[in-house]
C-alpha cells in the first residue's frame, strides 16, 4: 500500500511523501543532549494485544501514577550500576547497516553464557539459514577464482562485466555450481558510513550496474564468540525480513580479512539529515512517512521480531523519496509475546521507561515507545526528552512528562500521548494507530503492483541468463532463500522491476 502523498508538492508523475528541495538553513533543535552517544533503546506494542486498557478507554491516570512511584521507588534504580550496551553517535550518513557497538550485559549465569536465550539465535541454526556453502565440498575451480582476481586494474567496466560473465559460465559447465563471490562482483566507492566493527561503502554490482550498501566488518573485531553470534543474528533476522519499507539484505560473503554484508541502497539519505538541514517537517509528510514506518514495524512484530533502535538516522529515503526504509538490526531480536527481556540497548533519547527501570520488559511495546519519540521529533525537530545529565533524562522518561509545542495539532497530541504512556500495557497498537482521528481522511495509494507477475519474473529470469546463470539454478535459491550472487543480482533487478513495472 503506497501513502498518501503531501497534495500541496508540484511535482508529476509519482507522488512523493517528502519535498526534496532543502533549505540552506540549519536547524540546531534537532541537537541531542551528548547522551547520545552512550545509550541505546527501542520501543513497541505487541499488535496481539486485544485486552489492552487503551483499547477499551480505560486509561485511568491514577493507575499510570501508582505504575509510576512504584517504579520510581525500586532501590535497582537509584543504586544499580551496571553497564548498558553503548551505541555510536547519530550518524550524519544515510547508512544502510552500520552498526554501533554492542557491548554485554553483565552475566548472571555461570559459564559465560548470555542470560537471552532463543532457538532462532542459536548460531548453528543461523549458520544452516544463511544457506552458507561448506568450503570442504567446494570445486577447485571455484577456490581458484575466488582467490585471484578476474581482472586487471586498468580493464574498462564492460570489460570486467565480460570476464565475470565468462568466469560465472565456466563455472557452471566445469564445476554445475556458481563460483563463490568476491570483491571482485562489486565495484567499491566512497564511504558513507561507519559502525562499531567496520564501515559501510557505496557499490556497483558489476553485471547490473545497480548501486548496493556493504557493510564490511574486520574479522579482528569478531574474535569471541558473542559477536560473532551478533553478526549472524543480525543477519539471520534480515534474511526473515521482506518488506518493501524494510532495507532488503542481498548477499553476505567474505575474505581473507573482512565479512562483507551487502544490502539494498536507499539514495535518499536519512530523517536526521534531513530536518539537520531543513528544520521540521509538517504533519501532512509526516502522516506519509510514519504510516510506512507502521507497516514496516508491523512486519517486524509479525515475524516475531523487535528493532529496539527506532530513531532518525535509521530511517532512510529512497532516491526518489517515495518510500521509507527501516535499517540497522543490530540490536534487534526474536521474542515471543509475553516474554520477559532483560538486555538493555537503544538510543538515550528513545529509550523506554521500562527498559530504564531494568526489571525485565516485555518485548514489542518497546518499539511503540520509540516511535512517538520519533513522531515527535519528526514534528518539533527535538526529542520530548531532554535533560543535562543521564540520570535526570531517566527520571523524565520514567515520568513521562514532556512539553507539547503550541503548533502540535490536537489529534498528532493525542496520538503521542497514547504512545509515550510509560505504562507499556497502556500504549496504543499499531493497527490502531492507522485508525487515530489523526489520519482521518488519510487514503493510503496503491500505485505499485507488488504481487506475483510470471511476465516479470521471466524477464528478470532472461535476464540473469544472459549473465550466466542457469533458469534452474535462480530459481532453486530464490526458493531455498539461499543468500548469494544470484538471489542477490535476482532482487536488485526485482527491485527495479517493481517500482517500474506497468
Amino acid at each position: 500500500m503506497k501513502p498518501k502523498c503531501i497534495s500541496k508538492l508540484k511535482i508529476t508523475g509519482t507522488k512523493r511523501i517528502l519535498q526534496i528541495s532543502l533549505p540552506s538553513r540549519k536547524c540546531k533543535s534537532i541537537r541531542v543532549s551528548p547522551l547520545e552517544s552512550r545509550l541505546n533503546t527501542g520501543c513497541a506494542n505487541s499488535p496481539k494485544n486485544s485486552s489492552s486498557p487503551l483499547r477499551n478507554e480505560q486509561n485511568n491516570q491514577k493507575f499510570i501514577s501508582r505504575y509510576i512511584a512504584r517504579v520510581l521507588a525500586k532501590p535497582e534504580f537509584q543504586n544499580k550500576k551496571r553497564p548498558i550496551k553503548t551505541a555510536a553517535t547519530h550518524r550524519r550518513t544515510n547508512s544502510d547497516g552500520s552498526k554501533e557497538p554492542l557491548s554485554a550485559r553483565n552475566n548472571k549465569l555461570s559459564g559465560g553464557k548470555s542470560s537471552c536465550k532463543n532457538s532462532d539465535s542459536d548460531e548453528k541454526t543461523i549458520k544452516k539459514g544463511l544457506g552458507i556453502p561448506n568450503p570442504d565440498i567446494q570445486k577447485t575451480i571455484c577456490r581458484e577464482l575466488s582467490k585471484k582476481k578476474l581482472y586487471k586494474t586498468n580493464d574498462t567496466d564492460e570489460i570486467i562485466r565480460e570476464k565475470l560473465i565468462e568466469a560465472i559460465t565456466l563455472s557452471f559447465k566445469t564445476t554445475n555450481s556458481a563460483p563463490n563471490t568476491s570483491i571482485d562482483f562489486y565495484k567499491l566507492g566512497k564511504q558513507i558510513g561507519n559502525g562499531a566493527f567496520g564501515k559501510v561503502s557505496l557499490a556497483q554490482n558489476r553485471l547490473t550496474g545497480h548501486k548496493v550498501a556493504i557493510k564490511i566488518i574486520d574479522k579482528s573485531f569478531i574474535k569471541d564468540e558473542r559477536t560473532r553470534r551478533k553478526i549472524f543474528q543480525e543477519v539471520f533476522i534480515m534474511k526473515k525480513l521482506n518488506h518493501r519499507n524494510i532495507i532488503r539484505l542481498l548477499e553476505v560473503f567474505e575474505s581473507n580479512k573482512n565479512v562483507m554484508i551487502v544490502l539494498e541502497y536507499a539514495g535518499g539519505g536519512d530523517l536526521l539529515q534531513i530536518i539537520k538541514a531543513r528544520g521540521r517537517l509538517t504533519e501532512d509528510e509526516c502522516r506519509g512517512i510514519f504510516y510506512q514506518l507502521i507497516e514496516a514495524v508491523k512486519a517486524c512484530h509479525n515475524m516475531g521480531i523487535i528493532h529496539r533502535d527506532i530513531k532518525l538516522d535509521n530511517i532512510l529515503l529512497t532516491s526518489d523519496y517515495t518510500d521509507i526504509k527501516l535499517c540497522d538490526f543490530g540490536v534487534s531480536r526474536f521474542a515471543k509475546a509475553g516474554e520477559k527481556v532483560d538486555e538493555q540497548c537503544g538510543t538515550p533519547a528513545y529509550l523506554a521507561p521500562e527498559i530504564i527501570a531494568d526489571l525485565g520488559y516485555e518485548p514489542f511495546y518497546v518499539d511503540i515507545w520509540s516511535m512517538g519519540v520519533l513522531l515527535y521529533a519528526m514534528l518539533s525537530a527535538s526529542v520530548p526528552f531532554k535533560a543535562k545529565n543521564l540520570h535526570d533524562l531517566h527520571k523524565l522518561i520514567l515520568r513521562g512528562k514532556y512539553d507539547v509545542p503550541e503548533y502540535f495539532s490536537a489529534e498528532a497530541s493525542d496520538l503521542l500521548n497514547k504512545m509515550l504512556n510509560p505504562v507499556p500495557h497502556m500504549r496504543i497498537s499499531l493497527e490502531d494507530m492507522k485508525l487515530h482521528a489523526w489520519y482521518n481522511g488519510f487514503v493510503p495509494e496503491n500505485i505499485l503492483d507488488l504481487s506475483f507477475n510470471v511476465t516479470r519474473q521471466n524477464e528478470i529470469l532472461s535476464k540473469m541468463m544472459s549473465y550466466g546463470f542457469p533458469r534452474d539454478y535462480v530459481i532453486q535459491s530464490l526458493n531455498l532463500k539461499d543468500v548469494n550472487h544470484a538471489s542477490a543480482t535476482y532482487s536488485l533487478l526485482d527491485l527495479e522491476s517493481s517500482y517500474n513495472y506497468t
